[in-house]
């Protein structure tokens, strides 16, 4: 599931060009609420990366395959998809975003996930909660 993160760059500029900066935060809030986006809601970021594209693509797929196990359905949990900068220092990276309310047992629930999960010695898994951004 595919979710464009915030407003358009068009819309962003038309409210800079105004100095409509009231309109633009009111405008993104709306959004981050229709679709459950932080301040709204807590989001975690999971980054899988691996300087061997399969394996970063195999262990997000498998990750999110038992995150979805062992999660409630209270939580929303995206599916394993390139990040925005696909490869970076010689690693590709695909990202999990996960988003619900209660922050603390979904913390709980992912490092006892995480820790039953044997990843490849190559592939390296990073939690980002609450991300300050998604790249």
């Amino acid at each position: 599931m595919a979710y464009s993160f915030s407003l358009s760059i068009k819309e962003s500029i038309q409210f800079a060009r105004h100095h409509d900066f009231a309109g633009y935060f009111e405008q993104e809030m709306e959004f981050r609420e229709q679709f459950d986006f932080p301040p709204h809601t807590h989001a975690v970021l999971i980054t899988i990366r691996s300087e061997h594209e399969t394996h970063a693509s195999f262990s997000g797929e498998t990750l999110a395959r038992r995150l979805r196990e062992a999660l409630p359905n209270e939580y929303k949990i995206g599916d394993p998809t390139p990040a925005p900068l696909e490869k970076l220092q010689g690693s590709y990276r695909f990202h999990i975003l996960i988003r619900g309310d209660a922050i603390l047992r979904l913390s709980r629930l992912l490092r006892e996930t995480l820790d039953k999960l044997p990843f490849p010695e190559n592939v390296a898994v990073a939690v980002d909660v609450d991300p300050y951004q998604l790249l």
